[in-house]
């Protein structure tokens, strides 16, 4: 994969485009590390950035410190094998069978992502724990990795009374396009919500 990640479009992005792209360039930047848990049927491609999964590595050492492990001999590893350790968790989350994977989210109420969340269902052992990837099939056929985290009860309550909002919003390319779905992030409160909200039993978009 070359450093600017093979993108589909480049010559015909917008010039806000181009400056997203320069602003998000680690989540494309190689070497390029596909996951094993993709989903063709939904156009799932997930796909780490090891400079943007290197620069997440303070949510690898909140995972591990909910679990209970030892952050020192994390801390002692070699970058590579610390690398070794952010990929699996994200892993992990994909590869649980309860974790849901939802397509149609906006970021921040203005970035189109993919989202998964394992609310601590079955066995998974951890609250909340979500990973957030980029939806931009105008620029590239992958979903490249943006964060994990574990979030707060009030996001994920935000995250599902905001599904079915809609919002229009531009991609990298000038195409505008309305997203009806869910939204997560800071912005995600300031937004006119649904008056009800589904039940974690309506999630039918597991993994």
């Amino acid at each position: 994969m070359t450093p600017e990640g093979d993108l589909i479009n480049s010559s015909e992005l917008t010039s806000k485009g181009r400056s997203i792209i320069d602003k998000t360039k680690d989540r494309r930047a190689g070497p390029l590390l596909q996951s094993k848990y993709e989903n063709k049927n939904k156009k799932f491609f997930p796909a780490y950035g090891m400079q943007q999964t290197a620069n997440k590595d303070k949510h690898t050492v909140q995972v591990l410190e909910k679990l209970g492990k030892n952050i020192t001999k994390y801390n002692e590893l070699s970058e590579f094998r610390q690398l070794q350790v952010d990929v699996t968790i994200v892993e992990d989350l994909l590869a649980h069978p309860q974790t849901e994977l939802h397509m149609n989210v906006m970021g921040q109420a203005r970035e189109p992502i993919a989202l998964v969340l394992n609310r601590r269902l079955g066995d998974y052992p951890l609250k909340n724990h979500i990973a957030t990837f980029e939806r931009r099939p105008e620029i590239a056929e992958y979903n490249s990795y943006i964060t994990n985290y574990l979030a707060y009860d009030l996001q994920i309550q935000n995250f599902d009374m905001s599904n079915g909002t809609s919002i229009t919003y531009q991609d990298l390319v000038g195409n505008s396009h309305i997203n009806i779905g869910p939204v997560f992030g800071s912005n995600s409160s300031k937004i006119d919500l649904p008056t009800s909200a589904p039940t974690v039993d309506d999630v039918s978009s597991e993994l």
